[in-house]
C-alpha cells in the first residue's frame, strides 16, 4: 500500500496529479483509520495506463475520465453515438475509429501481458 506521495513516486508524478485523478474516478483507494489515503499495485498500474492513454491519444485525464463513464453508461454511449450521426462524424470516422479502437485493444493486450510502458511513440507518429 502506498500514500499519495509515494504512489507519485513510483508513477513519476506529483501527488496533487495522484490525487487528481483520484476525483475524476480513475482510482477508489483504501483509507487508514486517519483517513489516509492508500493506493494498491493496481492503482499504480491504472495510473501509468491512464497517463499512457492520455499521451498516446493526445488527451487530457478529464476527456480518459469522460470516456470512461461513456464506455460504463449505455444511456450516454446512445446519446453519443446520435450526435455522432447528426454531425456526420460517425459515417465518415468509422475506419478511423476502428482503427483506432484496434490500436488501443493493441495497448490494453501489451500492456495487460508485459506491464504498462513508459514512452513510447505520441499518436502514432513514431
Amino acid at each position: 500500500m502506498f500514500s499519495a506521495e509515494e504512489a507519485a513516486a513510483h508513477i513519476s508524478s506529483t501527488a496533487r496529479i495522484v490525487r487528481y485523478r483520484e476525483q475524476l474516478g480513475f482510482l477508489r483507494p483504501g483509507r487508514e483509520p486517519r483517513r489516509h489515503r492508500r493506493f494498491t499495485e493496481e492503482d499504480l498500474i491504472a495510473l501509468r495506463l491512464a497517463e499512457s492513454i492520455e499521451r498516446n491519444y493526445n488527451a487530457s485525464p478529464s476527456e480518459v475520465a469522460f470516456a470512461l463513464r461513456a464506455l460504463t453508461s449505455p444511456a450516454l454511449t446512445v446519446e453519443l453515438q446520435a450526435l455522432a450521426e447528426l454531425t456526420g462524424r460517425l459515417v465518415a470516422n468509422n475506419a478511423m475509429l476502428n482503427f483506432e479502437q484496434q490500436k488501443a485493444l493493441a495497448l490494453l493486450a501489451n500492456t495487460a501481458s508485459t506491464g504498462p510502458q513508459r514512452g513510447g511513440p505520441r499518436n502514432g507518429n513514431g
